[in-house]
């Protein structure tokens, strides 16, 4: 008879549910079921995975990743003056919120200047002002909107800070579950159970001090779970990657009995493929080393700028490749609008050299505003 870990309820038909052992949000796609009742999951849901997955969501989206249900949302970003702004996951920007901006000309009339995401958002706002100005006209308003590129002037702040006393519960709920899934009751992970169901001791912390994965992928921003039950130190740990970035140890027992174990569980959540076959080994931990783990005694931060760098870093150039290509057909498309013409072809020489400054120039600017000049 299973039994939802957190209420104790009996799982039955009616109350049980598939639970992604890591979180749909962030790409995963294995499923254990008999685990946690269907209150329990709406709840921690609710509670501990969005929470976390808010935080993650960054790198969700940087890293363009597959989820099986739903897509990921456009990311804020905030430049340093505080500007707001939100991107696709090609990389455009929108402003976060519409701004309106009014005018008085010498003529005595009032001129509106309408910054939008979509012409469905400008459609909402033409329709507000409408309101007050009776005599808009909304349909030849539109027809004069058009779409502008513009290059920012200023740096985003991007905050890589992840946890929270929520969010934590959430990465100890999917090494738990997948405990389950192995075959490990929840019961014999008596440190989890105290901190998830009564706020007992913190029962992870960060750990980068040693590489544990011999045959690691190169540049792959993998999720990874990893068991280890240790008998000679009656240990239950479980060791659990975000991106191959965050680097995270938690003690479900100091307690165990059972017999050793050693199982992983790892994907790909660019592509949502599972990735087999990895030799991780974290056998080499003692019951003393946990105490270390949770004070932050563990963590190498020269190896965890390395690690954010190499991951980071290609595919920052991925992206900054595939901006540099957008901003050159935006600069020809551009160029071939003022000219007057479809195609090069059919261009006089006076044509040519028009189309070709218009060309230079755009891409002086995107070169200059963006360093690279």
């Amino acid at each position: 008879m299973k039994k939802c870990f957190l209420c104790n309820a009996i799982i039955t038909k009616d109350n049980n549910t598939k639970e992604h052992i890591i979180p749909n949000a962030l790409g995963g796609i294995k499923k254990v079921e008999g685990f946690i009742c269907n209150n329990c999951n709406n709840e921690t849901g609710h509670k501990w995975d969005s929470k976390f997955t808010k935080q993650l969501n960054y790198f969700s989206h940087f890293f363009r990743i597959k989820k099986e249900r739903g897509k990921v949302q456009k990311q804020e970003l905030i430049t340093s003056s505080g500007k707001k702004y939100l991107e696709d996951l090609e990389g455009n920007l929108v402003p976060r919120h519409p701004t309106i901006t009014k005018s008085k000309l010498d003529n005595n009339t009032t001129q509106f200047n309408i910054q939008v995401r979509d012409f469905n958002e400008l459609d909402s706002q033409l329709k507000s002002l409408k309101k007050k100005y009776s005599e808009l006209n909304i349909e030849e308003l539109k027809k004069k909107a058009k779409i502008e590129h513009s290059y920012l002037d200023e740096p985003f702040i991007v905050n890589g800070t992840i946890g929270g006393k929520e969010e934590g519960k959430s990465v100890v709920k999917t090494v738990l579950s997948f405990c389950f899934s192995i075959g490990i009751e929840p019961t014999d992970c008596d440190e989890a159970l105290e901190y998830l169901i009564n706020d007992g001791v913190l029962s992870f912390g960060y750990y980068n001090e040693r590489e544990v994965i011999k045959n690691r992928p190169a540049k792959k921003p993998l999720h990874i779970i990893h068991i280890e039950a240790i008998p000679d130190e009656n240990l239950l740990i479980g060791y659990i990657e975000y991106f191959s970035i965050y680097k995270i140890l938690v003690c479900l027992s100091r307690k165990y009995n059972g017999k050793k174990v050693s199982k992983s569980y790892a994907i790909d959540p660019t592509k949502a493929k599972e990735i087999k076959h990895l030799n991780i080994d974290i056998s080499f931990l003692k019951s003393i080393d946990i105490d270390d783990v949770y004070n932050y005694k563990k963590i190498d931060y020269k190896k965890w700028k390395d690690d954010f760098s190499q991951i980071y870093g290609t595919r920052f150039r991925e992206k900054r490749e595939k901006n540099k290509n957008d901003a050159i057909e935006r600069a020809i498309q551009k160029g071939l609008e003022k000219v007057g013409v479809n195609n090069i072809e059919q261009m006089t020489d006076f044509q040519k050299s028009f189309f070709s400054s218009i060309v230079a120039n755009e891409i002086v600017n995107y070169l200059r505003v963006n360093n690279l000049l």
